[in-house]
């Protein structure tokens, strides 16, 4: 039973190393600024790994859905358990979900902007991606959350799918509707017109 377990831990440990800056953008992105204040994201992933350990028979269980799913599931959860232990409050997701993007993922954003503009503009990267920060926010939460999980956290469609509970089609389109509200928002700004 002990060897079990210790197979059983190296794997979840070799899992979460796999993972390991994918998960830890997920926590950048969802914890508070006040909870990682108080806890770097590094801790809040060493609370997880402990979370996941304890839950060996969710993560090993046949079902369909990855193991990225369900260890950033556990991330969630600790983020979500983290927040109400130090009291941060009700958290409001419009309101936090790119105030806290660190300087690990403005190049996600750089890309981001790039892809959306032309190559003829002149717009400094930096200036870019805080507007594209300020349009983001105007999204609604279920535009900013499909935004939020294929760049940042760079989730691909089975994996937005299992965390969303739709299908891979239904991603895809909400999505792509997503990316063109975005790109119309984009397109309102003078710095982004030819």
């Amino acid at each position: 039973m002990e060897d079990k377990q210790a197979i059983q831990k190296t794997s979840l440990g070799n899992a979460i190393e796999q993972y390991r800056d994918r998960l830890l953008a997920v926590i950048s992105c969802r914890a508070s600024e006040r909870l990682k204040r108080l806890m770097p994201v590094e801790d809040i992933l060493q609370e997880a790994f402990i979370e996941a350990y304890k839950r060996l028979d969710y993560l090993n269980d046949r079902s369909e859905v990855s193991l990225l799913v369900k260890l950033r599931n556990i991330v969630m959860q600790t983020i979500v358990d983290k927040e109400r232990y130090y009291g941060a409050g009700k958290r409001d997701s419009n309101k936090e979900v790119y105030d806290n993007i660190d300087d690990s993922q403005t190049d996600i954003l750089n890309r981001l902007a790039d892809s959306i503009t032309s190559p003829s503009k002149k717009i400094m990267r930096k200036e870019r991606a805080i507007i594209i920060r300020q349009i983001i926010d105007e999204l609604q939460p279920q535009d900013k959350d499909i935004i939020i999980m294929r760049h940042f956290e760079q989730m691909g469609y089975n994996d937005c799918a299992a965390i969303l509970d739709i299908s891979v089609d239904a991603v895809k389109m909400r999505y792509y509707r997503a990316l063109k509200r975005l790109t119309g928002l984009v397109e309102q700004f003078s710095e982004f017109k030819p």
